[in-house]
């Protein structure tokens, strides 16, 4: 897709993917003109209606810009089968247009050694990921130090768990997983 999509918010995408690295989908886009946009809203369905929020990055603002910006996002939790992906565009003045829709079909690896902990650095909101299906998977939160700040037994679902740090200080940690057939240690970065 490429074209002016507004009179109010021109913007010219020059690309738009959406593609699946293992169980996470790797979503990117290019602009290579923007006029007045403040923010692009990166939204998703399962069904194209409704629509949930999963980011929101900053455009260039006030101006006209020319030139190629690289943007992108990392979906740690796609549905399975079709996942509809679209932008909302917001001008400095907060006039409002969507784009057009993407929609690329998600399939569940039989298997992957991956496990990764999302988004990293982050500011306090993590999700851990891999594609495990065990009874109880366990993880801990280490300090620098080697102090144990945080930990849970859980039960997965194909070991997605959502967790928060906020509390804890700016600083490297480090996350340690333990499941039936698994175990290793992620460097987590908290960034306030």
């Amino acid at each position: 897709f490429v074209g002016i999509i507004s009179d109010t918010i021109p913007v010219v995408y020059s690309s738009f993917t959406a593609v699946q690295d293992s169980f996470k989908v790797d979503i990117d886009w290019i602009t290579s003109y923007e006029r007045n946009v403040a923010t692009f809203e990166l939204q998703k369905s399962y069904d194209n209606n409704p629509w949930s929020v999963l980011t929101t990055v900053n455009g260039h603002g006030s101006g006209i810009y020319n030139g190629n910006t690289s943007y992108s996002y990392v979906d740690v939790a796609p549905y399975e089968g079709d996942n509809f992906y679209r932008l909302k565009v917001t001008d400095t003045n907060g006039c409002i247009l969507f784009s057009q829709t993407w929609m690329m079909n998600y399939k569940k690896p039989e298997y992957a050694t991956e496990v990764f902990v999302y988004p990293n650095p982050g500011n306090g909101e993590f999700a851990i990921r891999g594609n495990y299906k065990f009874e109880e998977n366990w993880f801990g939160v280490y300090d620098a130090r080697g102090r144990l700040v945080t930990s849970s037994w859980t039960k997965i679902n194909d070991m997605y768990y959502q967790f928060t740090l906020q509390n804890l200080a700016q600083g490297v940690y480090f996350v340690r997983y333990y499941t039936k057939n698994k175990k290793g240690v992620i460097k987590l970065l908290v960034q306030k």
